[in-house]
């Protein structure tokens, strides 16, 4: 490992530096850790970070512990700390989901769980979707 040294143990051990990684180690150093080791197998952090989401951020989950892990690094993206970097991370916009049948039951049903969470969301009837879009 890269920086690593001869050291083998570790207070906490990250593995992954995508979004949630990256993210999980920032905070835990300002919660005072400072033995922390974060080990991703690309050459590169974050080298998958957008490949699945269309670039775009999208907090909703059908796993409400994915959801609780997506909220804080989404609030980390909109307004990182000061000095972190010199360009904002994200341009703000919307995202429109679409689902229909067992899915769109189950977005209804978890929707208020996601809104405590933190997560703005707007369901919409077709009509309203379609004058949207």
């Amino acid at each position: 490992m890269i920086g690593m040294g001869s050291k083998n143990r570790f207070e906490v051990i990250i593995v992954g530096c995508g979004i949630a990684g990256a993210s999980c180690a920032h905070f835990l150093s300002e919660q005072g850790l400072t033995d922390i080791l974060v080990v991703e197998r690309e050459e590169e952090p974050g080298y998958h970070a957008t490949g699945r989401s269309a670039a775009a951020l999208v907090e909703i989950d059908l796993i409400p512990s994915v959801v609780r892990l997506k909220v804080p690094a989404a609030k980390f993206l909109r307004h990182p700390p000061a000095g972190f970097c010199e360009n904002p991370l994200l341009e703000q916009s919307g995202i429109i989901v679409m689902s229909q049948g067992a899915l769109w039951e189950a977005i209804k049903k978890l929707a208020p769980g996601w809104e405590k969470e933190g997560v703005k969301i707007e369901l919409l009837s077709p009509p309203e979707v379609t004058a949207r879009i």
